[in-house]
């Protein structure tokens, strides 16, 4: 009995080991806000910066969105996508205002190619940060199969202690 309850440990522990998880890859979205409104006026009242929010979206990602960051023309935020999306990136860049919020610009891009364009009332630049996170999901994983193999010691030395000293391989 007791070999048998090792043994599904033991299978347990290799599959946690094993397996990876499919997280993505950062990406750094840089937005630059040019002074004024397309009709002259200034983002916000009595000539200040714009309240800037960015939000990324599609049907695979769902909505992501930055925190907002008050009176600036330019900021920087980074957001982590999954490897496996297909389809374009919506991008919005959005001033946030209490009244009324002032979209900024509108425009999409592919997941995985750095790229730089205008959008809207500003420009952008997009960054994709490759390999940070699959180092740090293996290290997660790694942490977990030692935890798993120190129980599984634990386990094995307990059985000692019960009388089970002489059990060997060939016992049912």
């Amino acid at each position: 009995m007791l070999k048998h309850l090792l043994f599904s440990l033991l299978i347990v522990c290799f599959f946690v080991s094993s397996t990876s998880v499919e997280a993505g890859r950062k990406v750094t979205i840089t937005v630059d806000v040019k002074q004024k409104k397309p009709d002259g006026r200034s983002w916000d009242p009595f000539g200040g910066a714009p309240d800037i929010q960015i939000k990324l979206f599609n049907n695979q990602i769902g909505n992501l969105v930055s925190p907002r960051l008050e009176d600036t023309y330019k900021t920087s935020y980074t957001f982590e996508i999954p490897d496996n999306v297909s389809e374009k990136i919506n991008l919005e860049i959005w001033d946030m205002d209490i009244i009324e919020n002032d979209l900024i610009g509108s425009c999409s891009f592919q997941n995985g190619r750095n790229q730089s364009f205008e959008c809207g009332s500003s420009s952008v630049i997009i960054n994709f940060i490759e390999g940070q996170k699959k180092i740090q999901t293996n290290t997660k994983n790694n942490e977990i199969a030692k935890n798993k193999n120190k129980q599984l010691n634990e386990i094995a030395l307990s059985a000692t202690d019960y009388g089970d000293s002489n059990w060997s391989d060939t016992q049912e």
